[in-house]
């Protein structure tokens, strides 16, 4: 089994998100487990050379403006794909999830018919009222639009809080093949 642990990042590796993965990463390949820690970088930061890391660079996709996030979120979404193509039956993808804009191509949505790795989202807030209170506008329509399908399609969904997975849960709506 092959684990492909993805985030994106653009505060650096010195802080505490960032400690905690590269934490975990490097317990779990320690321990024998085949994973990857792909990690998105947004911005020119440096990040310590680990035989477990892959960095793929935003820097050369503007992002100032509704079109630049646009490609960025098009780029994003490529990445995925290529990851959930390189998985196959058995594998995981681990998103440690910030949005649905969107963080997979569409054609990689449907369970049965274009994928055999598994996917698992993890969630770290109630994204629509950090969105909201936080004026990302673009990213709060995407999440209303595309969080509900997102989920839906999940494999299995991680809340870091008890009150995160209740909204999750909620989020989900259709619950029949999902893990929480």
């Amino acid at each position: 089994m092959k684990i492909k642990y993805v985030v994106m990042d653009s505060h650096g590796p010195n802080n505490g998100v960032m400690k905690k993965i590269f934490a975990q990463v490097r317990e779990l390949k320690r321990l024998g487990q085949d994973i990857e820690l792909i990690l998105i970088r947004i911005g020119k930061i440096s990040y310590p050379s680990y035989d477990f890391l892959t960095i793929c660079d935003m820097d050369e996709v503007p992002s100032g403006d509704y079109f630049g996030r646009f490609r960025r979120a098009c780029k994003i979404s490529n990445i995925y794909g290529e990851l959930i193509d390189s998985l196959g039956p058995g594998d995981i993808l681990y998103m440690r999830f910030t949005s649905a804009f969107p963080p997979i191509s569409p054609k990689y949505y449907y369970k049965l018919r274009r994928r055999a790795c598994k996917i698992v989202t993890e969630h770290q807030t109630k994204e629509l009222d950090e969105f909201k209170l936080n004026g990302r506008s673009l990213t709060y329509w995407s999440e209303l639009f595309f969080g509900t399908l997102l989920r839906k399609q999940s494999d299995a969904i991680v809340g870091v809080t008890g009150e995160i997975a209740q909204y999750e849960i909620a989020k989900a709506r259709d619950l029949k093949n999902l893990t929480l």
